[in-house]
């Protein structure tokens, strides 16, 4: 692929995360965080669509959640393996990453 060729693709796909994010900021507030009615009429008129989409984004932000506790805890167990670990055993992977990075081709 020539470099034109990737600017256009790179191009085409920034397009079309442009035309997503506009349809996004299109279609509003898609939840109500007070678990009662819609507070406005454009809210109640929706589609059932809409409310899948909404019960998604609902998952979505509960998981969310679940997920950041569990990329914290990630991260403090690695800190704990970390400490952990024999300093030549961590000096020894450093020297093979950096020899496989110069191996690599660019």
């Amino acid at each position: 692929m020539s470099g034109s060729e990737k600017t256009d693709s790179v191009k085409a796909e920034l397009d079309d995360l442009r035309a997503q994010l506009e349809a996004a900021r299109s279609s509003g507030p898609v939840s109500n965080t007070t678990g009662g009615a819609p507070s406005d009429e454009k809210e109640s008129g929706s589609t059932s669509g809409t409310a899948d989409q909404a019960a998604g984004t609902e998952r979505g932000l509960a998981s969310s959640g679940d997920l950041q506790a569990q990329v914290q805890e990630l991260i403090d167990a690695f800190g704990r393996e970390l400490k952990e670990t024999n300093p030549i055993t961590l000096l020894a992977v450093f020297a093979l990453g950096v020899l496989t990075g110069r191996l690599l081709p660019r």
